[in-house]
């Protein structure tokens, strides 16, 4: 079992307050133990100084290093044997990496919901599964797990049609979904449906999203679930949607605290917008 922790951190330019976005990944890490960490937007995250107090901390047993980076706003973080992760893939916006020769993990940065229309998000993010498709064709390889910031919610076009990621709810349709770009492939389960608008659970904050995007439009949601976990079919039994959790807080800080503003769920210490997301994989 390898557990994946994932976080749009918002540190892609000098944040005078990174050092509590640092602080909040070591507790994350103290507390859950992630295998493998996987943060977004994180040009100017200092995870030099992170390595540093996880190689100081005697509970942390297994020691991390720096995975991979592309173009400094991608980094990957690890405990695993470097030998378990084979072919690398990575552009400005997305990085894919095979594990154990049998897995694709592929960490999705897409553009901007809140900067895009739905036709802009749905051809882009075409583009993006049709490339997963052919990357994970030529490596012979039927799992797949595409996590990050989709910037979509779970019922946006570029999620649901064929023409991309054709994620569903339902686990019998994600198996005879067929995606119109390779019509003998499935497409994928996505379980961030039956998160988005449900409390986490009885002692946690009430985290109905990922995303706060407080606007003046009449059908605005105000909770967005914009960062997302989904994957093939095959791995339904594999991933456990009991230990798919959105982080609210840790080590004594509430990320959820009032007044809660636009664009913001964190008060203005806190440097990120998003929430992290938690979830594992029986490999």
């Amino acid at each position: 079992m390898i557990s994946v922790l994932v976080w749009n951190v918002n540190c892609r330019k000098n944040n005078p307050n990174q050092n509590n976005l640092v602080d909040a990944v070591f507790d994350i890490i103290c507390k859950h133990n992630p295998n493998i960490i996987v943060l977004l937007e994180a040009a100017k995250f200092n995870e030099y100084k992170l390595l540093s107090m996880v190689m100081a901390d005697g509970r942390i047993t297994k020691k991390y290093r720096r995975e991979i980076e592309t173009n400094d706003k991608i980094k990957w973080i690890s405990n695993i044997d470097k030998h378990a992760f084979s072919h690398r893939h990575d552009d400005d916006c997305n990085v894919g990496l095979v594990l154990s020769n049998k897995i694709l993990l592929f960490s999705v940065h897409l553009p901007a919901k809140f900067q895009s229309n739905d036709l802009d998000q749905h051809i882009f993010s075409a583009d993006v599964s049709r490339n997963i498709h052919k990357i994970s064709k030529s490596r012979s390889i039927d799992d797949v797990v595409v996590f990050g910031d989709f910037n979509m919610n779970p019922f946006d076009p570029g999620m649901v049609s064929r023409h991309s990621f054709s994620a569903s709810p339902d686990e019998n349709l994600a198996s005879r979904a067929k995606p119109l770009y390779e019509p003998a492939k499935t497409g994928y389960f996505n379980p961030m449906w039956k998160k988005y608008g449900s409390k986490q659970d009885a002692n946690s904050e009430p985290v109905y999203g990922s995303y706060i995007y407080a606007s003046r439009s009449a059908t605005n949601f105000v909770w967005q679930m914009l960062d997302q976990v989904i994957y093939t079919p095959s791995l339904i039994d594999k991933v456990s949607e009991d230990e798919l959790h959105i982080i609210s807080g840790v080590g004594g800080t509430k990320f959820l605290q009032p007044p809660i503003g636009p664009n913001s769920l964190y008060p203005s210490i806190w440097p990120s917008d998003h929430l992290p997301l938690l979830f594992k994989i029986d490999v």
